[in-house]
């Protein structure tokens, strides 16, 4: 009975099964790291969108005059920096 209780306990001893253990270990870790990381993520772009949208709610005519500016600036060529430091 020892014997064979040795031999069912003797595959859990061997290095690679160890490593394996310790890796799937790790990887836990990491995956729950990375979670974390995407969901700060993801709640900042939500955050800045909802920002944005109150931002262009409460002052439409920012809205309109970057539409403008952006327009104005493909029209003749420039990129929208160029463009606004051209008007100021």
């Amino acid at each position: 009975m020892t014997d064979s209780l040795a031999r069912r306990i003797i595959p859990y001893n061997r290095p690679q099964v160890y490593e394996a253990l310790a890796h799937h270990v790790s990887q836990a870790s990491m995956n729950r790291r990375r979670m974390k990381t995407v969901s700060w993520w993801s709640l900042q772009l939500t955050a800045n969108a909802v920002l944005s949208a109150v931002k262009n709610v409460v002052d439409p005519v920012s809205a309109h005059l970057k539409e403008v500016y952006s327009t104005a600036a493909s029209a003749s060529g420039l990129d929208n920096d160029s463009f606004v430091g051209f008007l100021a």
